[in-house]
């Protein structure tokens, strides 16, 4: 059977489609997780939502930690990204990131990595909490959690990791005007291997989402944004923080 006829019976099946105000975007949903993935895709985080349609037509964009894909997804939706590359180390999110693209047909659009973004470029270990499709909290290299304590482990394999900085130098893709960033523990060391990245005015905004208990984290990125040119444009609410949130650094004028 074709590879093209062998899709399109996965996709009448195990797929659903969510309806957004830029059209329709099909999902694999063949689990449970799968489907909740694709059923919150709107509500989850708004501000992420709102974040990617303010885009500008033509830029490019860059998902670390992107998991299943959805927020590629929406951006491809919204037709304004020219490029969108899609890191995400976990086997089982990346082939379902893989497979959701190609069912809407986005594959000369979204470019997927399987490999983890951190601070150093070296091979080591990708812990994960759990081993299945659209899990969340994976770490690479040391086994620890988005509050900053030991991972519990469930699978660990063999992986390798780029910085951002060394990734573009390496390979010279295209050039991210938008990065978002999602890695469960690790943000800060992912901004650290960006630190020449930003400084580019290329590079027009950044959101990373940082815990409450690593709040002290927020320093550490804010001052690297900060020597890049990026400003904080949503500092922690005066009310304190939420479990996890959403910070954008704006490149003024953007």
């Amino acid at each position: 059977m074709p590879a093209t006829q062998r899709i399109e019976l996965v996709s009448e099946r195990d797929t659903m489609t969510i309806d957004t105000r830029h059209g329709p975007i099909r999902f694999l949903a063949d689990t449970g997780i799968l489907r909740m993935r694709a059923e919150t895709l709107l509500t989850k985080e708004p501000d992420t939502i709102t974040w990617l349609d303010s885009f500008d037509p033509g830029e490019v964009f860059w998902d670390i930690g992107a998991n299943v894909g959805v927020y590629s997804l929406y951006a491809a939706r919204t037709g304004k990204p020219s490029k969108i590359l899609a890191f995400e180390p976990s086997p089982w999110n990346f082939a379902t990131l893989v497979r959701s693209a190609e069912l809407n047909g986005w594959n000369d659009r979204i470019s997927p990595y399987c490999v983890a973004i951190s601070d150093q470029t070296k091979l080591d270990t990708l812990h994960m909490k759990n081993a299945f499709f659209g899990s969340a909290q994976c770490s690479f290299g040391e086994p620890v959690n988005q509050w900053g304590g030991r991972l519990d482990v469930a699978l660990e394999q063999a992986a390798i990791g780029f910085s951002i900085d060394a990734f573009i130098v390496t390979f010279d893709p295209p050039f991210p005007n938008r990065i978002k960033i999602d890695v469960d523990g690790l943000d800060g060391a992912v901004a650290r291997g960006m630190a020449r990245t930003v400084r580019d005015e290329r590079v027009r905004s950044v959101l990373i989402e940082i815990d409450q208990a690593r709040t002290g984290e927020l320093d550490e990125v804010t001052r690297i944004m900060g020597e890049g040119g990026l400003e904080l444009r949503n500092p922690p609410p005066a009310g304190g923080w939420i479990e996890s949130n959403n910070f954008c650094f704006t490149r003024p004028g953007f």
